[in-house]
């Protein structure tokens, strides 16, 4: 599966990203109450100049540092950038950045984010893109904070002389999966559906957002469904 957005702006890239997942039937498999897609390739246009907030995908400020205590290895990502600068002038450029940095817990075996390869053509155009691999992530929970964190990351570690007009930022990864619990918080968003199974299953969870015997006491179920129930109840003060 492969994906291009011909909008301009991550956030709205985002957006049609979610829309393309929770839209299509066209998954590899369900297990239990996820979705999932295999060898999923995503294409951004404009990764470092859109318009895009940890406001917007309710995110706190917490989620961002804690993906830099796990993945931002100073040492190791300053290697790709000191060969990026070493190969600087030379008819073909290419570095690596790694995210396999501390050791994980026995509960977090591997790394979701594993590198990142910055390459340069020399066709005559100098064309330059990014590519970031992955071993698997969720859509829509996750991945938005780790946009966040990666475009902070090649903000700070590409050199600015090779880093500029980035053409492409390619994402590869080998299993990402949606869970429905989380259609509630996409729909307050502004992704509309009026038909399909995208459109059943969102009104299926809104219903049950109502229903406080099945929400947990704790934990990020609880706060998905809290959030929606403050987003309903001041639209219908509006209304």
């Amino acid at each position: 599966m492969e994906f291009r957005s011909s909008k301009q702006g991550l956030k709205e890239e985002y957006l049609d990203l979610i829309a393309h997942l929770f839209g299509s039937d066209d998954c590899s498999y369900w297990a239990y109450n996820r979705k999932y897609y295999r060898h999923f390739t995503w294409i951004v246009n404009d990764f470092f100049g859109g318009q895009y907030s940890i406001e917007y995908l309710g995110y706190s400020k917490a989620k961002v540092t804690s993906l830099k205590n796990t993945y931002e290895d100073p040492c190791l990502l300053s290697l790709g950038r000191e060969t990026l600068i070493q190969q600087e002038g030379k008819n073909y450029i290419s570095s690596s950045f790694s995210f396999i940095t501390k050791a994980k817990s026995k509960k977090r075996k591997s790394y979701c984010i594993n590198a990142a390869v910055f390459t340069q053509d020399a066709d005559g155009k100098g064309r330059k893109d990014l590519t970031i691999f992955y071993r698997a992530t969720e859509i829509p929970k996750k991945f938005g904070a780790d946009l966040l964190f990666l475009r902070q990351i090649f903000e700070k570690y590409l050199p600015e002389t090779v880093g500029k007009n980035i053409g492409e930022v390619r994402f590869l990864i080998t299993l990402l999966y949606v869970v429905p619990i989380y259609y509630p918080l996409v729909y307050t968003m502004g992704i509309r559906v009026k038909k399909g199974k995208m459109a059943d299953v969102c009104r299926y969870q809104l219903k049950r957002a109502n229903d406080l015997s099945i929400i947990p006491k704790y934990g990020p179920t609880k706060r998905v469904f809290d959030f929606y129930r403050r987003w309903r109840n001041e639209k219908e003060k509006d209304e």
